[in-house]
């Protein structure tokens, strides 16, 4: 279940005007189906064969749990947003793995009740920079009831931007354009709290003309690797690894496309 009237910009951008962040969704797809590749080599070198269940937090469209379905496990994925939910419902029966996924929509604040009369998973995934929106006791709250229904050794993948790559490249303007949408950002960092606060500028290109459709203020918590260690150990995960990208290359702040963490737990 969704929180209704939150008025959080989560709630206004992926539920009520989901069409905005769609184009971002789609054209990483292609990227998704690579990405998914890397995961599932990850899965199995830490002893998660194919045929074991994965959960997808914040699954968006199914970019990664449709794939991951292919190449053989039982994927449950999560969202907030019933237009993304219905679309990764969508993208699994146009890849025959319907039998294989099961999306359902739930809030990331609540995920218990989304997840409660399910199995044991045996994996989780958190891409793209899901986690942080509600900031560092959410995600401590969520990362606990995520451990407790998680079978024992299981594994925690975790992909999320690095603040510290972040602070070396900073940048307080930007622009991001995905099919019809143009997003103009405007950045700050809070240091006393580890916050990006952040003020997207949507627009709709029509013809030669730029349609408004909103202005978002995206505040959220953002990590380090010691950081997000510190936070996993202490909501049941025991940090085995923290890597620059799902291949397991290293953490270098001063490489220009290294702006990612991913971190890989298990259950104690």
């Amino acid at each position: 279940m969704v929180r209704k009237g939150s008025g959080h910009w989560t709630q206004k951008l992926f539920v009520e005007k989901p069409y905005l962040f769609l184009p971002f969704l789609e054209e990483r797809k292609k990227a998704g189906l690579k990405e998914a590749a890397a995961v599932a080599r990850l899965l199995r070198k830490h002893g998660i064969r194919s045929g074991s269940r994965i959960l997808d937090l914040c699954c968006g469209i199914g970019r990664m749990a449709v794939p991951l379905a292919k190449q053989g496990y039982d994927v449950v994925g999560v969202d907030m947003s019933p237009d993304y939910v219905r679309r990764a419902r969508r993208y699994a029966a146009s890849k025959n793995v319907t039998r294989r996924t099961k999306f359902i929509v739930g809030d990331y604040r609540d995920i218990e009740s989304a997840i409660s009369n399910e199995k044991p998973f045996r994996g989780i995934l958190s891409a793209f920079t899901s986690m942080g929106y509600y900031g560092k006791d959410a995600d401590r709250r969520t990362f606990e009831v995520l451990a407790r229904h998680t079978a024992r050794g299981g594994v925690f993948i975790l992909d999320t931007t690095n603040r510290d790559w972040i602070l070396r490249h900073f940048e307080k303007k930007g622009y991001e354009m995905a099919g019809n949408v143009l997003v103009l950002e405007d950045r700050e960092f809070d240091a006393e709290r580890s916050y990006m606060v952040n003020r997207w500028e949507y627009y709709r290109i029509v013809g030669p003309h730029l349609r408004p459709e909103g202005v978002f203020k995206v505040d959220h918590r953002i990590y380090g690797p010691a950081d997000l260690k510190e936070l996993l150990e202490s909501a049941g995960w025991a940090v085995v690894s923290s890597s620059a990208d799902y291949d397991g290359n290293r953490i270098d702040i001063t490489a220009p496309e290294k702006s990612q963490i991913v971190t890989v737990a298990k259950r104690r």
